[in-house]
């Protein structure tokens, strides 16, 4: 369709139900989003829509309810999703057109992640088609132990940070991860959330991704479980009163921990795993199941419960083992 520029804008004039109509726009919009656009000015989904329009309606009706990430990663499933199936329109959809495309996309990518493909089809399909019963089979899932750093990696990962002067800085963020903290959550705070006196740190909201590739501070933490305040250890102020917040992009602290990793002969472990390690020290503590879910923001025990499976003493000796 084309496209006419005017002044800073830019004017498009597709002809809906007959009629022509002109939008115009702050941006260049790509083919793509010009046939999204006439879509929505089109009206609602019905049975003769295809997949991905009515994929796109879904989430554009549960936009006010699902999190950034979470509306990026169903827009990345869409976009994996083949373009013989997309285009498959909703009333004509079967269980069989299901098991096909699952078969296609389980020659390229992991048990685990063509379950989460599948996780969308049915929920647009339970949202579109309510009555329609699908019977398809998934790849078997793949049973891997999950790598725990423990306190020699950790260690090892926060001496390199001090010779090297712009690691210092991830010292701080790589600490709050070890008593338990998101990376969103780490990312996300503020001074007026840290109490040097008392050593706390009140946990409130969180750092996501928008669907356009953006982070923002999302003035909720990931459930209501996450909204809390704990207690860290005086190494952990000491290294905030000496380094001060982290003020970087959250995907910083990653890459830059997997490349010391590699540098120091480390197996890899990102971000995330140091909750792991929180929940292994705790439990080597004896600290109980419901107190570990309450310190780190666990919305249920069932990941600890999967995770580790020692029986859990007092929670006043986990301070003292979370310094390195």
């Amino acid at each position: 369709m084309k496209i006419e520029k005017r002044g800073n804008k830019y004017r498009i004039q597709p002809m809906i139900r007959g009629k022509r109509q002109s939008i115009t726009l702050d941006y260049k919009p790509t083919q793509r989003e010009i046939a999204q656009i006439i879509e929505e000015l089109e009206g609602t989904v019905n049975g003769s829509s295809s997949f991905e329009k009515a994929t796109r309606s879904m989430i554009k009706d549960k936009s006010n309810v699902l999190s950034p990430s979470t509306i990026r990663g169903y827009n990345n499933i869409l976009n994996g999703l083949s373009k013989e199936f997309k285009a498959i329109t909703i009333i004509e959809m079967t269980s069989n057109d299901v098991q096909r495309e699952v078969n296609y996309l389980a020659t390229q990518k992991s048990p685990k992640t063509v379950s989460n493909y599948y996780g969308l089809i049915s929920s647009v399909l339970a949202y579109f088609r309510p009555n329609m019963t699908l019977k398809v089979k998934l790849p078997p899932k793949q049973i891997k132990t999950p790598y725990c750093p423990n306190k020699s990696d950790i260690r090892l990962l926060l001496d390199d940070c001090l010779k090297n002067g712009y690691g210092e800085k991830y010292i701080f963020p790589i600490l709050l991860g070890c008593h338990g903290m998101r990376l969103g959550e780490v990312t996300a705070l503020t001074d007026e959330d840290i109490d040097v006196s008392l050593g706390t740190v009140t946990i409130n909201k969180t750092k996501v991704m928008t669907s356009g590739n953006e982070f923002v501070i999302k003035p909720t933490a990931k459930t209501d479980k996450s909204n809390r305040v704990i207690q860290i250890s005086k190494q952990c102020i000491e290294a905030y009163e000496r380094y001060g917040l982290y003020e970087g992009y959250p995907k910083s602290i990653s890459d830059y921990m997997r490349r010391r990793q590699d540098a120091l002969g480390l197996e890899r472990f990102g971000f995330h795993k140091l909750r792991h390690y929180f929940a292994s020290q705790s439990i080597d503590a004896g600290i109980p199941i419901p107190t570990i879910q309450d310190f780190g923001g666990w919305s249920t025990p069932r990941t600890l419960n999967q995770i580790y499976t020692h029986n859990l003493r007092d929670f006043a000796e986990l301070v003292e083992k979370l310094s390195i």
